[in-house]
């Protein structure tokens, strides 16, 4: 597995006071805002997102409990990348989470149609230091069930499927194993339109389903590099 770097994203939960103090006097919002500099360095600040029946059960990846209503701060960090090919990236950590469609009047199990695509993907974009004529989408299972990619055919848990969370993804609501600090992230692929269920792989790198409204599952983007 050859991993490259490209572009950056919050990542990491800045835990040092010093930093916190100063950003609390930079940062003018009393919402989520993105690139706030610093001494050079860019970060994100979150207002957690959690289910209310998991409010003072989330941790971030280093134990730290995650409280509603607190303001958190994230270092931009350099995104890693597994190379598939010399032009496509799969992303290794599991980098933001929300809903596959958030339309309650038109919902959709399309990859093209929905709000995943047309506003959390964009955002991921503008927000990546990504060249915009790059293409970013989500795993299909025909990747992720491919032996040319480094995986194996088929359902069960799978190692290889397996991604980690990064704090930043947390903050947003991700669902997390406590053991692993793997998580949950979405396919390409519609499982059944009627039902409104998408593919999804589970924190043990098994394939299993998810409804498209389903919170707490994250994004694994791929990376299609322009040439």
């Amino acid at each position: 597995m050859r991993l490259v770097e490209y572009g950056s994203y919050p990542q990491e939960l800045v835990t040092d006071e010093s930093i916190i103090t100063e950003l609390d006097s930079k940062s003018k919002k009393e919402s989520n805002e993105m690139k706030i500099e610093l001494n050079g360095v860019k970060y994100a600040k979150v207002y957690p997102d959690l289910d209310p029946f998991s409010y003072g059960l989330k941790t971030f990846t280093n134990g730290e409990k995650i409280i509603q209503g607190k303001a958190y701060y994230f270092k931009y960090s350099p995104i890693k990348w597994i190379e598939l090919e010399d032009t496509k990236l799969l992303s290794l950590y599991l980098l933001s989470s929300d809903l596959f469609d958030d339309n309650d009047f038109m919902p959709t199990t399309k990859f093209n149609k929905s709000s995943i695509k047309k506003k959390t993907i964009k955002n991921f974009i503008k927000h990546s230091f990504i060249d915009e004529g790059n293409s970013i989408y989500l795993p299909s299972l025909e990747i992720l069930n491919s032996s040319e990619y480094g995986f194996e055919y088929g359902r069960g848990p799978q190692e290889q499927r397996k991604a980690k969370l990064t704090d930043y993804a947390l903050a947003l609501g991700a669902y997390k194993e406590d053991e692993s600090n793997c998580g949950i992230y979405w396919t390409m692929n519609e499982r059944s339109a009627n039902e409104l269920e998408i593919w999804v792989v589970d924190p043990d790198g098994d394939i299993n389903s998810a409804v498209n409204t389903d919170s707490g599952i994250c994004i694994r983007p791929i990376l299609e590099k322009y040439v």
